[in-house]
This record gives structure tokens, C-alpha cells and sequence, in this order.
């Protein structure tokens, strides 16, 4: 017998001892365990070709009496009994085996011809020194050899996979499913093979100078491809061509474990995707929350800068007007009280006079007796002037006494002023700490976003991003449809003209308010409710009949950023779980540039942080709003800035003025005109003069500006141009993060508004920074300055109410004085007996008078001082309104500077939204789709090996079955020198033993 055919009864040996252990049912009798094991030993050619090829079975049944098994679908050609003389009856394709079943197990063994077409081939190349040449030509040759093999499985099919993206959307897709198998290659090379290389191989010697080389073979995607080359080279002299044994076998999950823990990986690929899909899908769902917030401080900056504009313009229209009125009317009454003054002066000097002269008048009653006649008619009208004079000093007191309450009133309000304008000058410093706060946020804002550009931008970024072309295309779609025009129902421009038509009407209602300080106190009213608002929802959408303030908008911001922030952590720990997974580099860089991205609170430019800084700064405008609150809103509170208005009886600018019209610049209506053109001005395409198709040129260059509508079919225009490639692609994105130098208000990118938005905080910090120093200072030092000149004037006009009262009580008795001199006057005309009398009451009142004009003087000059006080603090007062004004002024323009970062805020949240986060959702759900249909078409690869496919010939029903095909490839050459036959053995039993020890068959109980 030949070496050849003794290999070939060792292989034979080894693979039908491989085990099976699944139980099976009999085809008939009381058999209860049934196992068939198919083998089939192919002989090849040098080179491939098939020379001859046998299919061995073995039958094992284990029960008890006569059993009858019956194979289907068998080769009957060349059938013979490998057990003994008989053979199994054959009925056409069926193969009947009788045995004699036992516990023990009775076994059945045949061998025939195979007759069907094997589903895995073999070829075999050679090259000397690099040159194709035949195995026969080869022998006894010297040089460097080198030996291919080709191994191929032929048992693809087409399938149709069903598989789930990210967002669990059902997919469909052809692919190549074949029958799961593994297997090995080995050969033996003699010591005139030296030099040897087997890439992949495992190289090992046999103890007699002869090299063992073996291969392993995975013959199906994705673990390996339905075709494998291997090969070795090795320098020979007087060559040979060495036999080699290849073995295949059909395996399924449970008999390869590589299949069941690749389809696992696979499984938790999915499954991690498409966690990570939804944790993007609420990420972008919080981003657009904190555009929501961002919207809604950018309403409160813009309420609080029509605030300031309306303090500005009351202080300027009306407060600082009535002031240097009421410094006027102090200037007048001023020079009217010296003139009092000296008038009072020559009547004190008159009186005492008229007092020396009664004195005289007295000495000399002789004399007067002949005058009585003229002195009763002079004393009468004298009463009466008296009386009347006495009338006047009455008035002059009450004018006095009301300008003494007037005084202490005015002094309160001063003290209420100085004390409103210091607390205001505090509470400026919380919004300065907040806006630097948030300066830093934007910063860091500003900086994750270079970040996410140069991640874009790197080799993996954007793989699936012509997918969102057609997304982008509809959303400006939606988007050209939500403005719409004025006549379209329920649009943007349609709203905006009936806002319009609302602000006229509102215009025209509202009434001309003359009390000054009640429009200032409604200024002040909407500065607070600008800054808070607390009935209005921040958790429900903008209200426009109820907006939510400064602090409701900061609080929500905080908010966002905070679920922001927990979102991230999460997507974060997601990312860090499914990294060890990942096997592609690129996929395992792009994940671990978005982990750095995402970093740590404490980490200076990342997201985290960033939110954190944004967070803060947040917390300090809202801390801000309530210290400014507290120093306006309650007008029944002192100290209060409403307080202090009231007392001082301040007034606002009219409504009107900040709705105006929409020709007035700095308007409401003409905002509302600037906002309708700037979403569509039709004019910027038109052809003729200030023409503007391309939207590049500007108004100081005489050209139209361009709207949203334009500039979204502008976008609409390049998303067809974004279709022709990656490259375009990736370029457009490079457009829309654009860089930090480009001009949001004509070039509007992502970079760019980041950018604008650090500018914008930091023209907020300045803008209060000068507030502080400019506004505020001035008006604290101004308020106390007026409280001091008011409280001067407050001491004036007590006294000069004081002098008043004296004056009044003077002339009081002098007029009963004038009464008596009358009286006294008749009775000496009457009788001379009583004139001496009459002359004494006559002196006394004169003397009376004379007392009662000096005091009158005293107080008349009294009231002459406190009205030069009054005037000093009245030009005090309009001086230090003057100087509010300006910061009312300064405070609008850095509000203003404010609203425009917070536009930019809100702008640069939603193209974070757009540009980032959905491309990331859609790139990650692609990843997701990627491995799902990797997953189902591993499951589909396993369910052919588990219904036993790979076997080449039917089975008993309910048997436990298993396969394995054998090749014998021919060498050439010296067969039986240098110890071929035990070598021969050794390759054979060596790598069926190897076989074994992987595990490979298929086990399955087929029914």
C-alpha cells in the first residue's frame, strides 16, 4: 500500500472520531439517539485539480432492538460497507441501514463516490526566483521558491438584511451571506527548504530537521473572506513539491465561539450607538432649550435698553426742564424776598418814629387837643390800613408756612434720591462682576468652538454628511415659509405687520402724560419688570403680553446650561464606555476628540466648562437684576430709586416717544421696519441702482441690504453646489463655522457670532464698568449734593416761616393798636378829660408797631436767606438731574451693546445646533445602522451553519449531525525519501488533531 493511500486512512481515522454531543431522534424503530457524521476526502493535484473525491459516513445509534435508518439525498455511486461483506439497501437516492441498536450504541460505516459539487475548492501556484513554473518542472531545481494556496468558499448568497439605524428607522440591504467555515492548511518541508517565511503561519520544527508550517483559515466575512491566499517561501536546493492537508469544516455560534462573541460586540455596538444617538438627540434638544434662553435674555436686555432709553429721555424731556424751572422761580422769589426785606426795613424805621412822635405827642396833649378833630379821622383810616395790612401778613405767613412744609417734603425726597442713586451705584457692581462672568463664558464658548472646527475638519469628520444636504435644503424650506409675507397667514412678516399696525394704535390711545414724575415712575416700573418679571412661566414659551425679565431669562439660561451640562456628562461616560469597543482607529479618534471636547467643568476650553462659565455669569446677571430690583421697584419703600423720583417729581418720556413711527431712528416701529426688511427686502435683487443679487455689498456703498429670505435662498443656492462632493461638503461646513474675523450682520457663522458674542460681553463689561464710573458715581455724588442743598433750604423756609408768624402777630397788635388810637382819637374830641389816656394807649401801640416791623424785617430777611439756599439746591438739583440723564444715556447705549451679544447668543445656539449637533446625531445613528447590519447579517450567517447548509448530503430527521471536508494535496518529487510516510502521518494526525482541539464541527440538531 502507498504512502498516499495510508494518509489517506489516517485522515479517514481522525475524522470520523470527531465528536458530537447534541441528542437527535431515530427515523424509525425504538432507536432515541441518532448521529451522522459526513466526511469528505478530496485528492488533489500538485496544482488543485480534483483527481478524486469520497463521501465517508458514520452512523451511531443508541436504543434498544431492530433499528431502520434511512438516509435521504445520498451518493449511491461506488457505495460500500466499511464494516464488513454487506452493504445498506439502496432505494434510489436513500441509503436504509439496519442495526442492531444497543445502550452502548450500534454503528453503521460506508464510504462512495462523491457525485455533488464540493462547496469549497483549492489552488496551488509556484514561482521560482520569482518566475510561474509547473510542480513538475520544479523538482530537482535549486533557488527561492515560492508555494500559494487559494481557498475558497462558494456557498454566498444574496439575502436580504433587515437592520436599525440610530433613530430605530427600519433598513433593507442586499448582501453576500455564506455558510459559516473555519478551517487549516498545513504542509511539511524537508531540510532542503531552508530560509523558510510563512506570513500568518505558525512555524514550528518536527525534532527531524523538517519544518511544520500551518495555517488558520476563517472562509467567511466579516470575521475573513470567502477567499484566503496563503503562501510560504523558502530557499531550496534539488526541490521537491511537499504533499499538504487542508481541512474545512461548517461551524455555527455554538461550535465557534469567535461567531457568538463577534455577534455580541456587534450587539453592544448597537446598542451603545444607539444610546449615543439618543443622548445626542437630547443634547441637541438642551442646546435648543438654551437658544430658548438665550431668546429670552436677549428680550430682557431689549426691554431693559427701552427702559433706559425712556429714563434717558425723561430726565432730559422733562425732569431736568422742571428743574431749571423751579431753580428760575427760586432765583425770582429770591430778589422779591430782599425786596420785602427792605420794604419791612423802612417800615421798622418808620414805626420808630411814629413812636418818638407819640411820645412828644404825649409831653405836648396841650398841643394835640387842637388836632384831635384830624387825628380821629387820620386814626380811623389808619385802622384800616392796619386791618388790611394785618389781612396781608396773615397771607404772607401761610405762603410762608406752606413753603416750610414744601421744604420738608422736597428734603425727604433729596435723602430718598441720594439714597436710591448709592444703592443703584452698588447694585451696578453685581452687574459688572456678571457681565465679566459671562465675558468668560463667551470666551469659552468662543474657544470649544475652534475646537469643534478642527474636529469637523479632521480625516473622520464628516462621513455622512452629504445625508443632511436634503435635511438642510427642507429646513430652509420651512424656514422661507415661516417668514412668509405680510399676507400670509400666521408668518413672520405677517406677525410683524400686524405688531406694527398694533404699535400705531397703541401710539395714538396713549395720552399726553404733563405730570413728569408719574411717566418717569412708569420708566422705572418697566426697568423693573425688565429685570424681573415674576409672573411670568420661564418653564412655557415667550408670552408676549407677559415677558419673563432679566432674571427669569438668566435663570433659565442657568438652567439649560445645567441640563446641558448633565447631558454632556452622560454622552461623555456613553462615549468613554463604548471607546475600548471600537476597532476602527478613525472611529476610535474621532470618539475620543469628542470626549475631549466634551472635558471637565474644571478645564479650561471645554464644552463643560464653558457651560459653567456660562452658568455663572448667568447666576451673577441674575443676582444683579435683583439688586437693581430692589433699589427701584417699590415706590412706598425710602431709599428707593422710585422713591426718590417721586419725591423729586420726576417724570418719563412718553410711550410714544419709543414707539414713534417707522421713519423715526431708535424707534420701536422703525425696529419693527429695520426687522421686516432685514427678513425680506426683495429690493437687493432687483436689477437698476443699489442692486444687491450676492449680498456682499453694504448701504455705505449704495447698496440694498439683503433679508433672511435672500440670504436663505442664497443658502439654498450653495446646498445645491454642497451636493457635488465630500469636498464641497466638508468646505461648507468650514463656511459655516466661518472664522472669528468674519461680520455677523453680513457674513453670519458660527465662529463669527462666538466671536462677536465674546466682543459683545466684553462691551457689556465695559458698558457697565463705565456706567459705574460714569452714570451711576455722578449720580450718587449729585443726589447727595442736592439732599444737602435741600436741607439747607428746608432750615431757610422754617425760618423764614418763623419771622412770617412774628410779622403777622406784630401787625396783629398793631392793628388793635390803630383800633384803639381810633377810639381814643373820638373819645379826646369828645372829651379832653380823656385825652392824656388816649395819647398813653396811642404811644404804646406805636411802640407795639415799632416792635412788630422789626420783627417783620427779621423775618422777612430769614426768608431772604433760606430762598438764596432754595435757589442753590435747585440749580444743584438740575445740575445733578443733568448728570443722570447722561448715565440714563450711557446705561442705554451699553444695554444696547448687551442686547447685541445676546442676539449672537441666541444666534450661535442654533447654528450649534444646526451645524454641530444634528450632523453628530446623524453621523453616530450611520455608525449605529453600520453595526446593526453587521449584527443581522452575522445572525444570518449563523442561522445557515445552524440548519446545517454547510453539509453536503441530507440527514436523518432529528439527528445530531456534522461535516467536515478533507483535501489531500499531491506533492512531487522524492515521495518516499527522507522518512516521507511518518511524516506524512505525523502532518495528518497533527492537524486533525488540531482540529480538534479548536472545536470546529458543526453540532445541530436538525429537524
Amino acid at each position: 500500500m502507498s504512502s498516499r493511500r495510508l494518509v489517506t486512512l489516517g485522515l479517514v481515522a481522525s475524522v470520523v472520531a470527531v465528536p458530537a454531543s447534541l441528542p437527535a431522534l431515530a427515523q424509525s424503530g425504538s432507536a432515541a439517539d441518532v448521529t451522522h457524521r459526513q466526511s469528505v476526502l478530496t485528492e488533489l493535484s500538485p496544482t488543485g485539480e480534483v483527481r478524486s473525491s469520497r463521501v465517508f459516513t458514520q452512523l451511531t445509534v443508541a436504543g434498544d432492538g431492530e433499528v431502520e435508518v434511512v438516509l435521504p439525498g445520498q451518493s449511491t455511486r461506488g457505495l460500500r460497507n466499511l464494516d464488513g461483506f454487506g452493504k445498506p439497501r439502496v432505494e434510489g437516492d436513500q441509503v436504509v441501514h439496519r442495526l442492531a441498536a444497543s445502550p452502548e450504541g450500534a454503528a453503521a460505516r460506508t464510504v462512495a463516490d462523491n457525485t455533488a459539487d464540493l462547496p469549497v475548492t483549492v489552488e496551488v501556484g509556484y514561482t521560482l526566483d520569482g518566475e510561474p513554473i509547473e510542480p513538475d518542472d520544479l523538482v530537482g531545481r535549486t533557488g527561492e521558491v515560492t508555494v500559494s494556496y487559494t481557498v475558497r468558499n462558494h456557498t454566498a448568497e444574496p439575502t436580504e438584511v433587515r437592520y436599525f439605524d440610530g433613530r430605530q428607522r427600519s433598513l433593507t440591504e442586499t448582501v453576500d451571506v455564506s455558510v459559516p467555515m473555519v478551517g487549516s492548511l498545513s504542509t511539511t518541508l524537508d531540510g532542503r527548504f531552508v530560509d523558510v517565511a510563512a506570513p500568518g503561519a505558525s512555524v514550528a520544527g518536527d525534532g527531524r530537521g523538517s519544518t511544520v508550517v500551518q495555517w488558520s483559515l476563517l472562509l467567511f466575512s466579516p470575521l475573513g473572506s470567502e477567499e484566503q491566499t496563503v503562501s510560504y517561501t523558502a530557499h531550496v536546493t534539488d526541490a521537491v513539491v511537499p504533499d499538504a492537508v487542508a481541512q474545512v469544516l461548517p461551524v455555527d455560534s455554538r461550535s465557534f465561539a469567535s461567531l457568538r462573541s463577534t455577534a455580541e460586540s456587534y450587539k453592544g455596538a448597537v446598542e451603545s450607538t444607539r444610546t449615543l444617538t439618543v443622548n445626542g438627540v437630547l443634547i441637541d434638544g438642551n442646546v435648543q432649550l438654551l437658544a430658548d434662553g438665550a431668546a429670552q435674555l436677549l428680550d430682557g436686555l431689549q426691554q431693559l435698553g427701552d427702559g433706559a432709553d425712556q429714563l434717558a429721555a425723561g430726565l432730559a424731556d422733562t425732569a431736568v426742564p422742571g428743574a431749571r424751572r423751579l431753580a428760575d422761580g427760586t432765583g425770582t422769589a429770591r430778589g422779591g424776598s430782599r425786596e420785602l426785606a427792605n420794604g419791612l426795613n423802612e417800615l421798622d424805621a418808620g414805626a420808630g418814629t411814629l413812636a418818638a412822635g407819640l411820645g412828644t405827642a404825649e409831653q405836648g396833649a396841650g398841643d394835640l387837643r387842637r388836632g384831635l378833630g384830624e387825628l380821629a379821622d387820620g386814626a380811623g383810616e389808619l385802622s384800616g390800613g392796619l386791618s388790611q395790612a394785618r389781612g396781608g401778613a396773615g397771607t404772607l405767613g401761610d405762603g410762608l408756612d406752606a413753603i416750610a412744609a414744601g421744604s420738608g417734603q422736597l428734603k425727604a425726597g433729596a435723602i430718598g434720591l441720594a439714597e436710591g442713586a448709592a444703592t443703584l451705584h452698588a447694585r451696578t457692581g453685581d452687574l459688572v462682576a456678571g457681565s465679566q462672568q459671562l465675558q468668560g463664558g463667551a470666551s469659552n464658548l468662543l474657544q470649544g468652538l475652534g475646537q469643534l472646527r478642527a474636529q469637523l475638519n479632521a480625516p473622520s469628520g464628516l462621513p455622512k454628511a452629504m445625508a443632511g444636504v436634503d435635511e438642510l435644503r427642507a429646513g430652509v424650506a420651512k424656514a422661507d415659509a415661516g417668514i412668509g409675507s405680510t399676507a400670509t397667514p400666521d408668518s413672520l412678516l405677517q406677525g410683524l405687520a400686524r405688531l406694527d399696525g398694533g404699535l400705531g394704535d397703541l401710539a395714538q390711545a396713549l395720552p399726553q402724560l404733563d405730570d413728569g414724575a408719574a411717566r418717569l415712575d412708569a420708566g422705572a416700573v418697566r426697568i423693573a419688570g425688565g429685570l424681573d418679571n415674576p409672573a411670568c412661566d420661564p418653564t412655557r414659551p415667550q408670552d408676549p403680553a407677559n415677558p419673563c425679565g432679566i432674571k427669569q431669562g438668566a435663570g433659565r439660561l442657568a438652567a439649560g446650561a445645567g441640563q446641558l451640562s448633565g447631558e454632556l456628562v452622560t454622552a461623555r461616560d456613553t462615549l468613554e464606555a463604548i471607546l475600548p469597543l471600537l476597532e476602527d482607529p478613525r472611529a476610535s479618534q474621532a470618539v475620543q476628540g469628542v470626549i475631549a471636547g466634551i472635558g471637565a467643568p474644571d478645564r479650561t476650553g471645554t464644552a463643560l466648562n464653558g457651560l459653567a462659565q456660562l452658568a455663572a455669569g448667568a447666576g451673577g446677571i441674575a443676582d444683579g437684576a435683583d439688586a437693581l430690583v430692589a433699589g427701584i421697584r417699590d415706590p412706598q419703600a425710602a431709599g428707593t430709586l422710585r422713591d426718590g423720583i417721586a419725591q423729586i417729581r420726576g417724570g418719563v418720556a412718553a410711550l410714544e416717544a419709543g414707539i414713534g413711527d417707522p421713519a423715526t431712528a431708535d424707534t420701536l416701529r422703525n425696529g419693527v421696519a429695520r426687522l421686516m426688511v432685514g427678513l425680506d427686502n426683495p429690493a437687493a435683487f432687483q436689477s437698476g441702482p443699489g442692486a444687491n443679487p450676492t449680498c456682499t455689498g453694504t448701504a455705505a456703498q449704495g447698496r440694498q441690504p439683503c433679508g433672511l429670505r435672500q440670504a436663505l435662498r442664497l443658502v439654498d443656492g450653495g446646498l445645491d453646489e454642497l451636493g457635488t462632493g465630500l469636498g464641497s461638503a466638508l468646505q461648507g461646513v468650514n463656511q459655516g463655522l466661518g472664522s472669528t474675523s468674519d461680520d455677523p450682520s453680513r457674513n453670519p457663522t458660527l465662529l463669527g457670532g462666538a466671536n462677536a458674542l465674546a466682543n459683545g460681553t466684553a462691551s457689556l463689561a465695559a458698558g457697565a464698568a463705565q456706567l459705574r464710573r460714569e452714570g451711576t458715581a455722578p449720580l450718587a455724588d449729585g443726589a447727595g449734593q442736592l439732599a444737602a442743598g435741600v436741607g439747607e433750604l428746608d432750615t431757610g423756609a422754617n425760618a423764614a416761616a418763623g419771622g412770617g408768624r412774628d410779622l403777622r402777630a406784630g401787625l396783629g397788635q398793631l392793628d388793635d393798636g390803630g383800633r384803639r388810637l381810633a377810639a381814643g382819637a373820638g373819645t379826646a374830641a369828645s372829651g379832653s378829660g380823656s385825652l392824656v389816656d388816649g395819647l398813653g394807649q396811642l404811644a404804646d401801640g406805636g411802640r407795639q408797631l415799632a416792635g412788630g416791623a422789626g420783627r417783620a424785617a427779621g423775618g422777612a430777611n430769614q426768608l431772604a436767606d433760606g430762598l438764596v439756599q432754595l435757589d442753590d439746591g435747585a440749580n444743584q438739583l438740575a445740575d445733578g438731574l443733568g448728570d443722570a440723564g447722561d448715565g440714563a444715556g450711557q446705561l442705554a447705549e451699553g444695554l444696547g451693546a448687551a442686547a447685541d451679544g445676546g442676539q449672537q447668543v441666541a444666534d450661535g445656539t442654533v447654528q450649534l445646533s444646526e451645524a454641530g449637533m444634528q450632523k453628530l446625531i446623524e453621523g453616530v445613528s450611520d455608525a449605529s445602522a453600520g453595526s446593526s447590519l453587521l449584527y443581522n447579517t452575522i445572525k444570518a450567517i449563523d442561522a445557515r451553519g445552524a440548519d446545517g447548509e454547510g453539509l453536503l448530503y441530507g440527514t436523518v430527521d432529528g439527528a445530531t449531525a456534522s461535516g467536515v471536508y478533507q483535501f489531500q494535496i499531491a506533492g512531487a518529487g522524492d515521495d518516499d525519501g527522507d522518512g516521507s510516510l511518518p511524516r506524512k502521518l505525523t502532518v495528518a494526525l497533527g492537524a486533525f488533531g488540531v482540529a480538534g482541539a479548536l472545536g470546529f464541527g458543526v453540532r445541530r440538531r436538525l429537524v
